[in-house]
């Protein structure tokens, strides 16, 4: 007796509790029972019904049996999930078997490469039907659990069998009819790629006969009707297992016509439906217009134009990614939940970290509390205009539901009074529900940043005038909601407001598969784009950020561009926000200012941005302490406004420092560090010394002419220092003996050493080229500006813009102003001292012989403040 209980307790309460916390006198109790039945393994404990419960309970005392079969109930059900679990794991494993089998298959045919497309795999059930029996007639019905061309149910859930365990198809519904013949077609393609995969043999299956086959029902429904088409061939193939018995391969039955008199009978209209499996009156010869309509039921698909944008990608050479998103417009996109999305050609991988945690968007969910009548209000919207639908009651208290936040946009007043629902965007928090935490998504986005921006204002220079161009911004209105998602995805995207429960049709705003899917066939329309416009031969050059664009074009073909991006998204089913439409000298994207000048082009930090973060400095100096949330928003901003300034981005160190500390001591808040205390003084006063023109970036041209190029040299010894700049065909140069330096500048630059190291020699060269560079900055230089040095030491101090030494920091801190101005134009290159013999004689006070022309000035030391440490 204690070895039987203690194999049931070795092989079946250990393995079914896995440690859960039960009463011991519960746990012998089932033991003892357990033995009584004779019942010693997981797999007849699954096999209990309810008749065997009642039996070991009532052997128990009345007061122990309420206790004790709330227990054994329990743990039955803990192993019936286990066997099932079991069978579906070697199911799985079979299938995978057979998945790799029927993937060879193919290959045996096709090739190597070959990869069975996406939109005509049939379910994996279906495969193994059609494997077992091929010659079975199997309804093309049957295979349009997933077709594109119906989003209702099929009418058949899989239940677990209570006897075998296993999952079982269990018709719920009417059988599924067929309403055009796009549909059979589908079906029809489905049932022959089963074939291919499940038998390697063209003597059996060919694909040959399979479309001389598809030409034949084709041509009768185009001859006759789709009617009369597909209940020929229901009727024709029902026969495939008679003519497989009087010797004919499945090649056979499709290439030859076996029963003519089947065809001759559709051609005259005389078969009859008597299955029922056409949905459609006889006399309709033509498919609807729109897939998702159904007989006394419509759904509202996507606007997009599926075919025309498949059929353009594939004449622009994109097929693959043409096939792709043709399917999953017409069919709804993948979230990669249920089903995974389908990985595209044009867009690179993911890194292997774990996605960005956006969570302080969503910090404060009562942005959604506070507002429920605008929150249900744009629901409601939603839900009129198809892009969302209603939950009943019964399916709303199991569905998932997510957290929502309400995002004002731009133009929402800050007055309470004025605003309305149309001012706000509803964002759900997918991490919160852990819906994006289930997302299958191995690719990411490449979008563009201000240096994509540059470059493409570069290239526009370097082929036109400044003044020979025009901007454009164009918004795609509703963008996200323009596309739609598969029907099983949409079980997980639910929001509740009001007490009533709502679900998404369309790609929602913070999911993290929403981006990905629309930039991806948002990028695939701009990339058609571009392509046409070369074919023109027009000047339009553009970039795409998720659904705001930004173009430059030649101002000749200005209003005909606009027009043209306007008609080529639009014929494609796009919207556009005209309001947001702007067609001039000036362009706002990615938050910066484009503007054209007659000298040239600028992008520029906005006034009302740089006044912000001026605001925010001033509040960082002014307290004693800092917190974490505060100082990450202005590192945030500092790093966005002095993108192209990296002269002043490594006074940015300490800000970073000072973040990185405190996430790793897990502070909120720590009193201001002495050095970020000094650098963020330092950019605010860089910030206060800028003009009304604020921070601007001048683009320069892609084709650099040395002869238009600012050109600035200098040199360093022992015994002096000099420069040289050579500005619009101007030649000015310096010269100062170490001697004549101001006794302050003397100390701070080369300390009190009587004898010069490499690193005092290394500063001296660094102070002669600040000084050349600030007497350049007097004269407001718009080229390149070529800067040279025979000191590798100061070059790199110079390309950084940052030295831990302190006599560096000092000399860049008081040079600041007038690098900053010349930053965007300067580049820094180190020569050897033989090419800077120029500068290197001047410095030293050789009789150089000058062209009468140079002109010399005095030494610029004004802008070196006398130091007070």
């Amino acid at each position: 007796m204690a070895n039987q209980q203690e194999a049931v307790n070795k092989n079946i309460l250990e393995p079914l509790l896995d440690g859960e916390a039960i009463d011991q006198e519960i746990k012998d109790l089932m033991l003892a029972q357990l033995v009584e039945e004779k019942i010693y393994s997981i797999m007849l404990l699954a096999n209990v019904g309810e008749e065997a419960v009642t039996r070991m309970t009532s052997r128990l005392p009345v007061e122990q049996q309420q206790s004790f079969k709330l227990h054994l109930v329990s743990l039955i059900d803990e192993a019936k999930a286990w066997r099932a679990a079991k069978r579906r794991r070697h199911e799985q494993e079979g299938e995978a078997n057979d998945l790799a089998t029927n993937r060879e298959n193919l290959r045996q045919r096709f090739g190597q490469n070959a990869e069975p497309p996406t939109n005509i795999m049939p379910p994996t059930s279906l495969i193994a039907k059609v494997g077992k029996a091929p010659y079975d007639y199997i309804p093309v019905q049957e295979f349009l659990g997933t077709s594109s061309s119906s989003t209702n149910a099929t009418g058949v859930k899989h239940l677990e069998d209570i006897n075998t365990g296993k999952m079982a198809a269990v018709r719920i519904g009417k059988v599924k009819k067929i309403n055009t013949l796009a549909q059979w077609v589908e079906g029809f393609c489905k049932w022959c790629m089963a074939l291919l995969l499940v038998e390697p043999d063209n003597q059996v299956v060919n694909p040959l006969g399979m479309l001389s086959y598809l030409v034949r029902v084709v041509s009768l429904a185009e001859e006759k009707s789709p009617r009369s088409a597909i209940l020929f061939d229901h009727a024709y193939r029902s026969k495939m297992a008679a003519f497989h018995e009087a010797g004919n391969s499945i090649t056979q039955v499709l290439s030859d016509d076996l029963a003519p008199s089947l065809y001759v009978g559709a051609q005259l209209g005389t078969l009859d439906d008597k299955d029922h499996i056409y949905g459609k009156d006889e006399d309709t010869r033509r498919d609807e217009i729109c897939v998702y309509f159904q007989r006394g039921h419509c759904r509202r698909g996507s606007p997009i134009r599926a075919h025309l944008l498949g059929a353009l990608l594939k004449a622009c050479g994109y097929s693959h990614e043409g096939a792709i998103l043709e399917h999953e417009i017409a069919q709804g996109f993948a979230l990669g939940h249920h089903v995974p999305v389908p990985p595209s050609t044009l867009w690179p991988k993911a890194k292997k970290h774990p996605p960005v945690d956006c969570r302080r968007v969503f910090e404060n969910y009562r942005s959604a509390e506070e507002h429920p009548d605008k929150l249900s209000t744009i629901l409601q919207s939603e839900v009129l205009s198809g892009r969302m639908e209603l939950v009943d009651e019964d399916s709303a208290g199991s569905a998932v539901i997510t957290p929502v936040a309400l995002i004002p946009k731009g133009d929402c007043p800050k007055d309470p009074s004025l605003q309305k629902a149309e001012h706000f965007r509803v964002i759900e928090d997918y991490r919160r529900s852990h819906r994006n935490r289930c997302v299958t998504l191995d690719q990411t986005l490449q979008l563009p940043s201000l240096q994509d921006v540059l470059t493409l204002l570069s290239h526009c220079m370097g082929c036109k005038r400044p003044t020979d161009l025009v901007l454009t911004v164009v918004d795609i209105k509703s963008a996200f909601r323009l596309l739609g998602v598969r029907q099983q995805e949409t079980v997980e995207l639910n929001v509740r407001a009001g007490g009533v429960t709502y679900r998404h049709r369309c790609l929602p705003f913070g999911h993290r598969s929403s981006p990905f899917n629309f930039s991806r066939t948002a990028g695939a329309v701009h990339r058609m784009l571009l392509l046409l416009t070369a074919l023109l031969l027009w000047f339009l050059f553009g970039l795409l950020y998720v659904d705001d664009m930004f173009f430059a074009i030649e101002r000749e073909h200005g209003v005909e561009g606009l027009g043209l991006i306007l008609a080529f998204w639009g014929c494609l089913g796009f919207g556009f926000s005209y309001r947001k439409l702007h067609l001039g000298r000036k362009a706002k994207f990615v938050g910066y200012e484009v503007e054209i000048a007659n000298e040239g082009i600028y992008v520029t930090v906005p006034q009302e941005k740089l006044q912000a973060i001026t605001e925010n400095l001033r509040q960082t100096l002014a307290a004693p302490f800092v917190n974490e949330k505060s100082l990450a928003s202005l590192a945030g901003k500092l790093s966005w406004a002095l993108y192209c300034f990296k002269l002043l981005r490594p006074y940015l160190s300490t800000t970073f420092g000072a973040l990185s500390l405190m996430k790793r001591k897990h502070l909120r808040s720590m009193r201001t560090p002495k050095g970020l205390r000094q650098d963020l003084s330092f950019l605010l006063k860089v910030f206060g010394d800028l003009d009304s023109n604020a921070l601007s970036y001048p683009v320069l041209s892609c084709q650099c002419d040395i002869e238009s190029a600012t050109l600035v040299g200098s040199d360093a010894s022992t015994t002096g220092m000099a420069g040289f700049v050579r500005h619009d065909g101007t030649w000015t140069y310096w010269s100062l003996p170490l001697s004549n330096l101001r006794e302050d500048v003397r100390r701070s630059v080369c300390g009190d050493a009587s004898a010069f190291s490499h690193r005092e020699m290394c500063y001296l060269e660094l102070l002669a080229s600040l000084m050349t560079l600030s007497l350049l900055a007097q004269w407001r230089p718009t080229t390149r500006v070529i800067v040279q040095c025979d000191n590798q030491g100061a070059v790199a101090i110079l390309q950084k813009g940052y030295s831990p030494k302190t006599r560096a920091q000092w000399l860049l801190r008081n040079a600041a102003g007038f690098l900053f101005k010349l930053s965007p134009l300067i580049s820094f290159h180190y020569i050897s001292s033989h090419t800077n013999s120029l500068a290197d004689n001047l410095s030293r006070g050789a009789n150089v012989l000058l062209p009468s022309n140079w002109q010399a000035c005095s030494p610029p030391v004004e802008w070196i403040k006398q130091d007070t440490n």
